[in-house]
């Protein structure tokens, strides 16, 4: 069996693309939906796989504060 590749987390935006106007969405309120999907996808994967690896899981992405 083969083992899918695991989820990448998203990529967090440059603080400097936030026009701090209060944009609806807001890139980090976009931002923090992808982590949000990143993270179910990572539980389901890890559900499904994590056991099986040899090699240690990366870290979370970073989240600013709202």
């Amino acid at each position: 069996m083969q083992i899918p590749p695991r989820p990448e987390p998203p990529v967090a935006p440059d603080p400097a693309q936030c026009c701090d106007s209060g944009c609806q969405p807001c890139i980090w309120d976009l931002y923090n939906e992808e982590v949000a999907q990143y993270r179910q996808a990572l539980a389901e994967w890890e559900a499904r796989y994590g056991g099986r690896l040899a090699s240690p899981i990366q870290g979370e992405p970073h989240i600013p504060p709202a």
